[in-house]
């Protein structure tokens, strides 16, 4: 039996292009609404992509594309009003543990990737 399922996913930001990713992969119609003529367009600044988010990506078969933009942390150097610092090599563990590290990059980069691995851009208005 066919189904006229759809769902429509308000905004096409980082949240948004990625479920419409998880979606396509299901095999379920979607469509996604965005604000901006350019969904790639700068607003706001840089953005982390955390480990358990690069297992997401990684899942959805684009990480290998974002991996290439980021700056992954491999030290962290935490300082409190009081004075006390605390330098940590924690980023590279986490890396190790789990596969993927602590990364940045600009957030027009990261939704430009993630924009960039759908076969068919047609249903992003």
């Amino acid at each position: 039996m066919e189904s006229n399922f759809k769902v429509i996913i308000v905004g096409g930001s980082v949240a948004g292009l990625t479920l419409s990713h998880c979606l396509n992969a299901a095999g379920i119609d979607n469509v996604v609404l965005e604000k901006h003529t350019d969904v790639t367009a700068q607003v706001g600044a840089s953005i982390g992509i955390l480990p358990n988010g690069g297992r997401i990506l990684e899942q959805l078969g684009i990480y290998s594309r974002i991996e290439k933009l980021t700056e992954p942390l491999v030290r962290a150097h935490i300082s409190f009003p009081d004075g006390f610092a605390l330098p940590s090599d924690y980023p590279a563990t986490v890396w190790q543990r789990s596969g993927f590290p602590f990364s940045f990059l600009t957030r027009a980069e990261l939704i430009g990737g993630i924009y960039a691995s759908f076969e068919d851009t047609s249903h992003i208005h």
